[in-house]
Order: C-alpha cells, then structure tokens, then sequence
C-alpha cells in the first residue's frame, strides 16, 4: 500500500464471497466534521489504498469520482456549495482537462457523461424569477425556481446540444414539492445514462420518473414513473420515489436498475424490465438493506452478475456488493466521510 496522512479516512471492509475484479473509487462529498481534508481515494477490497490526492478544505469536497470507457477519470470540484466544475485525469492521475456549463448555468455536480465522440453531458442549474402564482394558490410571485438542462460540450468547451427543462417538463407535474416556496427545486435532475441506441436515459428526482429522451430532437422516448407513467407495473406493489441513480444493465437491452430511495419504504436497488410494445414494466430483481437513506447513492451492475451498491447518505460511508441471489459478497464502511456516489 501507500502511506497515508494522519486525516486519512479509516476504512474497514468485510470480503465475503467472490467478489467482481476491479478497484473501490470514491471521493469525500459530506463530513462529519469541518476540519477533516478532502479526499479522492481508489481502494483494493481490503481496503488498502492504491492512489488517494488531497485537498484542502477550504475548496470544499469533491464529487463523483470514477473511470470512464475511454480509460480517463473524472470527479467534480465544488467551488462553493452551489457550483463548481469538473476535472479530467488520464491514467497517471495527471489532471488534463476541466469541463463546465456553457453560458450563466451552474455546473451540477451530479453528473458528467464521456461520450465516444469526445464530447461530455453535463447537468446546468438555470434560476428563473416566475410568478408561482400561476400555478398554486399563494406561490410566490418571485420565486426563484431551478431549471435544470443537459448540455452536450465538445472537447473546446463550446456547446454542441442542449436539453432545455423548460421545454420539456411541466413546473405542476412536481411529486412532493412545496411549490410555494420562495426558491422551487421542482426537478433535481441526478444521473444521465447512454442506453444501448446512443439515447440518454434520465433520473428526475422530484418528478418521481426516469425517462428516456432522444440524443438528437430532446423529445420523449418513454417515461417510466411519476404522474406522466407510461406503464403498467408488473410485481410491484409500491412503487420507486426520489430515485437517485437509473442507469441501463450491460448487455441486457431494455434492462434497467434503479436507486430508490424511498418509495418501497426503504431504500432499495430494483431493476425492470421494460416491454415497450405492450408498455409493461417488469420488476425482476431488487436488494435492500432495510433503511431509508433519502439521498445520494449508487447501483451499479459488475461483469460477474453481482451489483455494487452505494447507500450513501450522511457519514460513514456504506457500500455493498451482492451476488444475483442476494447474498453480500463484501462490505465497506469509510468513517467520517460520505461519498455522493462510490
């Protein structure tokens, strides 16, 4: 291993069973106390660090640290608590590159998609002053209410596509939302996936709904979840809310796992499949550690079958990978720190 600094997150790890190859990455978005450092870390399973950086924190945390298909690393650096940017490393851990939002949007830290052709999606935070009036009996008549879009940047950093929110989405479709707040948070767009057919798959947090929209006109493709639900549910009996991570299995087409982190009652991994000519939507697999975490978190399926998943929500950080029939294959606990993602 490597020697580490004094702060240095402890890390503690059960191994369990056959668990998939690779290496842990995670990075210190939440702390549980204002004087520890921030931290980008790659672990082996037992917890032996492999590569960690540090950095001060007054910059904050750091978000979303991960390897991309194209074999570079990206994570997000908070600016201050509403905005920030991202980092790109090569395989040396060299920072080589930073991606932001085009034009006035704040960089979202939720996400940063590498696509094969050079580009990046990213989430932009738009606020508008609207009249909530409109739309609910004492809104606001100044709120600010946060749109949230995609943009597609190219390698120069200009703007190659755009998702506008408002465009799509309705501010009254809101599952859950005080729409009569001063500052209306009526989206909370949190993961952007590219499915099989090169079309983006996403996780709108306060609309209760993923959905799938076309990478080239923006328009629906499906919407699974919410008050715009396309399907019919099969094998469920309540269904996913304030989902935090939708993204599609590996090699399995019309296949897709969910982060739910409240609407079965407790946070939970579940995975459809969707039929789109009959327009049903099939729950076949789901694992759940019995606890509501009502933020963050992460699945994601590993090439042995076997799903890693994060439960992250305030310190300590908790993961786990388990195997097809639910059995815990390995376990991790990083203390003093939370992880918007691992």
């Amino acid at each position: 291993g490597v020697s580490v600094p004094s702060d240095f997150p402890v890390i503690e790890t059960a191994i369990l069973g056959e668990t998939a190859p690779g290496r842990l990455f995670m990075s210190s978005s939440f702390f549980d106390t204002g004087s520890r450092s921030n931290y980008l870390i790659i672990c082996e399973n037992d917890g032996t660090p492999y590569f960690y950086r540090k950095y001060t924190r007054a910059y904050l945390g750091c978000g979303d640290f991960k390897v991309h298909e194209n074999g570079l690393l990206s994570f997000h650096k908070y600016i201050h608590s509403e905005d920030g940017f991202f980092i790109v490393m090569d395989q040396t851990f060299t920072e080589i590159d930073t991606f932001r939002c085009v034009g006035r949007d704040r960089t979202d830290s939720h996400e940063l998609v590498m696509l094969s052709n050079g580009h990046v999606l990213l989430i932009c935070d738009h606020d508008s002053t609207i009249d909530m009036g409109q739309y609910v009996s004492g809104g606001k008549p100044d709120a600010t209410v946060i749109g949230m879009h995609v943009q597609e940047v190219d390698s120069d950093g200009n703007l190659y596509w755009e998702w506008n929110s408002w465009e799509h989405l309705h501010i009254e479709d809101a599952v859950g939302v005080n729409l009569q707040s001063q500052t209306v948070d009526y989206i909370h767009l949190n993961s952007i996936a590219v499915d099989y057919d090169g079309h983006y798959i996403l996780s709108l947090n306060k609309f209760d709904e993923v959905c799938k929209i076309n990478s080239t006109t923006g328009e629906f493709i499906w919407r699974l979840g919410g008050v715009n639900n396309q399907f019919t549910f099969i094998g469920e009996s309540t269904l996913f809310a304030k989902q935090h991570h939708a993204v599609p299995v590996p090699g399995q087409q019309d296949h897709y796992t969910i982060y739910d982190n409240s609407g079965a009652g407790v946070s939970r991994v579940v995975e459809y499949v969707l039929n789109l000519k009959d327009s049903t939507a099939e729950k076949v697999w789901e694992y759940s550690d019995n606890r509501i975490n009502y933020m963050m978190g992460s699945a994601q399926r590993l090439d042995n079958g076997n799903t890693y998943i994060d439960w992250s929500t305030w310190p300590p950080l908790r993961a786990c990978e388990v195997d097809a029939n639910k059995n815990r294959v390995f376990e991790i606990e990083v203390q003093g720190i939370s992880g918007y993602r691992s």
